[in-house]
């Protein structure tokens, strides 16, 4: 395929993924039910302002300041790395923020498909590839994630290049991307799964044991 049909597709999924996130945020009642990203657009907010988002009182008074309707929370409910990561969307106006980080959503799961399909022999690939990626689209975590605003996609993503390094036999490097999983707490249960699955089925222990927990563990969050 020729370059610029290559870009051709970009703009499309581009367009197509804003235009998809604009009628996203458009038909949530965040005020009346409250979503996930108001509180990570929220932490971002709080941290751009030098407050802590893990303050009750700011937490509260940002809320309502904002207008960000129910308060799913009392503070800020996940690690404070991933509110820095996130804090850029706090210099946004909320809407804004929600359509961006929702057309980046599915923008980085449409990414982590073709990673995917590269680790796939030709056949397999040109017959497996609509199928996955229509059905992707209609798994219910997926509209999840899309229409609360959840980190899901990102956690995804990294979940793909470590397969894809490990692959590849960079295990040093999927070691670093898999302690960025304990960026979310919910995940750190992965770290002690991933890392023994990938050496079992690549008969492979000594050098990637050493190498990925060298490096998972080096770049973990303190605390």
């Amino acid at each position: 395929m020729r370059w610029y049909w290559w870009g051709l597709l970009g703009l499309l999924l581009l367009f197509g993924s804003y235009a998809l996130a604009v009628r996203i945020v458009y038909s949530i009642d965040y005020l009346k039910y409250g979503t996930d990203f108001s509180s990570f657009w929220m932490a971002g907010k709080l941290i751009l302002q030098g407050k802590s988002p893990y303050d009750i009182v700011a937490w509260g008074e940002g809320f309502r300041q904002f207008e960000l309707g129910f308060l799913l929370t009392p503070v800020f409910p996940v690690s404070l790395p991933l509110a820095l990561l996130l804090a850029p969307l706090g210099m946004l106006p909320f809407h804004s923020a929600y359509i961006v980080w929702v057309a980046l959503t599915q923008l980085i799961i449409i990414a982590s498909l073709a990673i995917l399909l590269t680790l796939e022999s030709s056949q397999r690939r040109s017959s497996s590839s609509i199928p996955l990626f229509i059905g992707i689209m209609l798994f219910r975590p997926t509209i999840l994630t899309l229409t609360q605003g959840q980190v899901s996609g990102l956690f995804l993503f990294t979940l793909v290049w470590i397969a894809f390094l490990w692959q590849k036999g960079k295990w040093f490097w999927g070691g670093f991307l898999l302690g960025l999983l304990a960026l979310r707490p919910n995940l750190d249960s992965s770290l002690s799964f991933w890392l023994p699955s990938g050496c079992f089925l690549n008969k492979n222990w000594t050098g990637p044991m050493r190498d990925s927990h060298l490096a998972g563990y080096s770049c973990l969050p303190p605390g």
